[in-house]
């Protein structure tokens, strides 16, 4: 008998695929799952990031790169072979199929790769999904920064927010039992409508409806995203320009694509240094209440009494601004900040005291998802079955409560005893 298996997990994005090959004993493969207990168990044998337009026919052609090199950092590879694969996709996932927006030519297929790769199971998953996944491996006392303090129920349902170059959202239940496992789902509430709770706000919207076409649609990630800082600062310049600063300006031009960095440094700077400005300072303080109208706004869809996760560096990299309010100067009884907006749900805001908040600070919670899915798909191929599960006890009465046969005996048996207690 082998005495270990080989699983293959990546991290695929527009520009680049994170390929990991890990080993894990067959004793480790059947001990069951703990949660916040850390990552996934398995060494790894070999990991490569790929640029993929070098690979321009697909895929495919990555993975058997990555396939070859490990087969020669460990030849028993060749021998042993693959046992099942996860990968985390950019893109939206259908039937195990995603085709990916930057890069028209890739569209993945997991049932063809386990094919041409000879993996008996390849899973293809949203790179969103795979933090929620990733989620259970976090461990409390070093993987994460609580920002509201509340008591998780077991097996109650979790979700988490991220904002970045868009906003994520994705969202995991479990069944109600001991040993239920928690699966989580896709989703694309980044782009439902944003929701103005100010007349700054709403005057954002109107500009924002008449910059992306007369009466233009506009969603959250237009505001709650990397980019949407930017929406936010070119709205303010048109409000107040006479508050431009040109070098400011000239910074933003050179970042390009990352120009929402300028604006946070500057808008996070303290007043009255040389680095501080006042318009980014507005917009920042429009993101980060939308951030948490946002966030909050999850928190009613899903009630998610598991935890509430926030993912995303922006959050990673700014936690004493999650916390910064401060009283609106102009609008009575309001005050800017995350929290304040998270909080701001009106007769239902209590609810929310209730949901554990928390911040990832880890740096590979997606990838760690995709390898606690790819080791499920593992033990589903070879058959192998946690232990430790349920008690002795309690497999009784789960079989009694799931065999008619069992059940009906049962009954037949309550019955004599009740006639012959008469």
């Amino acid at each position: 008998m082998v005495a270990h298996e080989y699983f293959m997990c990546a991290d695929v994005g527009g520009t680049n695929s994170r390929m990991q090959l890990f080993k894990i004993s067959r004793s480790d493969l059947s001990k069951p799952e703990v949660r916040g207990g850390g990552k996934p168990p398995g060494d790894i044998v070999h990991e490569h990031k790929y640029q993929n337009q070098d690979y321009p026919t697909g895929f495919d052609m990555v993975c058997y790169q990555f396939l070859k090199e490990c087969k020669e950092v460990d030849p028993a590879v060749e021998t042993c072979g693959v046992g099942a694969a996860c990968f985390a996709m950019a893109g939206p996932v259908h039937n195990n199929t995603v085709e990916f927006t930057n890069r028209k030519e890739w569209v993945v297929n997991g049932e063809e790769l386990q094919t041409a790769l000879k993996i008996p199971s390849v899973r293809l998953i949203n790179d969103f999904v795979a933090n929620g996944y990733g989620i259970l491996t976090l461990d409390p006392k070093t993987d994460v920064h609580t920002l509201v303090e509340a008591g998780a129920t077991p097996n109650a349902p979790i979700a988490c927010v991220g904002a970045g170059t868009g906003l994520g959202m994705t969202y995991a239940t479990c069944p109600p039992n001991p040993d239920g496992e928690y699966d989580a789902y896709a989703s694309e509430g980044g782009h439902t409508e944003f929701s103005p709770r100010t007349t700054l706000e709403i005057e954002l919207l109107e500009f924002l409806k008449k910059d992306f076409g007369e009466n233009a649609r506009v969603s959250a990630e237009r505001i709650v995203s990397g980019k949407g800082m930017m929406n936010v600062y070119r709205f303010l310049k048109t409000k107040w320009p006479n508050k431009v600063r040109q070098d400011i300006e000239d910074e933003m031009k050179k970042l390009g694509d990352d120009a929402g960095f300028a604006i946070a440094t500057h808008g996070h700077a303290k007043p009255g240094t040389p680095e501080y400005d006042q318009l980014c300072q507005t917009c920042m303080e429009i993101f980060w209440s939308a951030y948490g109208c946002e966030v909050g706004s999850a928190g009613l869809k899903w009630l998610p009494y598991g935890g509430l996760y926030i993912a995303g560096g922006i959050a990673q990299k700014n936690l004493d601004q999650m916390k910064f309010v401060r009283p609106s100067k102009k609008t009575p009884n309001l005050t800017w900040g995350f929290l304040p907006a998270y909080r701001d749900k009106g007769r239902v805001g209590g609810v929310l005291d209730r949901v554990p908040l928390h911040v990832i600070t880890a740096g590979d919670v997606g990838q760690r998802g995709a390898q606690l899915v790819a080791l499920r798909g593992l033990r589903m191929v070879k058959g192998i079955k946690m232990s430790g599960g349920k008690s002795k006890k309690q497999s009784i009465m789960s079989k009694f409560l799931t065999s008619p046969a069992l059940y009906a005996a049962g009954v037949v048996a309550l019955a004599a005893f009740l006639r012959g207690k008469k």
